[in-house]
């Protein structure tokens, strides 16, 4: 917590303004939430009301949240690189019931599959720009991409924004040159929601 106020101190959008210090205490801060986690080990169900797996409860979706935040606004890959297992493990420890239910978990899971599937789009699209073409890499990270969003879309589905999560597992394929799989994940935006405007986009695309 102390490593992430720092960073916060340190943070300015002035145009030109160095944010290396700001960076680097901000990965000071994800590394040292992660850690919690890396620390409690194995988790073993039946733990959740206690104040232990608590904390990693929240260090790991600070983790998660604070590598995210420098990968995609500063477009770091190194840090959705360090997001995704963070995320990822916020994920597994929630299905196997390790953290209390709660409406705020629901929200923070669709939260981070949002983040994970994110994180593999911009993957993609930073590696097509390190190439200067569509790899196989980058094809890896956008196939990824879709399926994160699709799992969104599988866990809820009635959320407001399932239908732009349709979409943009559609937008993935597209972008890893998936033709046949773009239109068909881009045709299932309408079924959801046919008023959303992602259904318009989809049938755009």
């Amino acid at each position: 917590f102390l490593y992430f106020d720092k960073a916060r101190l340190m943070y300015s959008d002035k145009v030109g303004a160095d944010l290396r210090p700001y960076i680097d205490a901000s990965r000071e801060a994800a590394n040292a939430y992660f850690d919690v986690s890396e620390a409690a080990g194995q988790l073993k169900k039946g733990e959740q009301l206690n104040l232990y797996v608590q904390n990693v409860q929240h260090a790991l979706f600070q983790a998660g949240q604070i590598w995210y935040s420098l990968g995609s606004g500063i477009k770091l890959p190194e840090d959705l690189q360090s997001a995704i297992p963070a995320l990822k493990r916020f994920v597994e420890y929630s299905d196997k019931g390790l953290f209390a239910s709660s409406a705020e978990l629901t929200e923070n899971v669709e939260t981070t599959l949002t983040y994970i599937g994110s994180s593999y789009f911009e993957l993609g699209r930073m590696q097509v720009g390190i190439d200067s073409e569509l790899t196989e890499k980058a094809i890896g990270f956008f196939e990824q991409g879709a399926e994160g969003f699709k799992e969104l879309v599988r866990r809820f589905p009635k959320a407001k924004d399932a239908p732009l999560w349709q979409y943009q597992a559609g937008e993935s394929y597209y972008a890893a040159q998936r033709y046949p799989d773009a239109i068909a994940e881009y045709g299932k935006v309408r079924a959801i929601d046919p008023k959303h405007e992602s259904a318009s986009e989809s049938l755009y695309a």
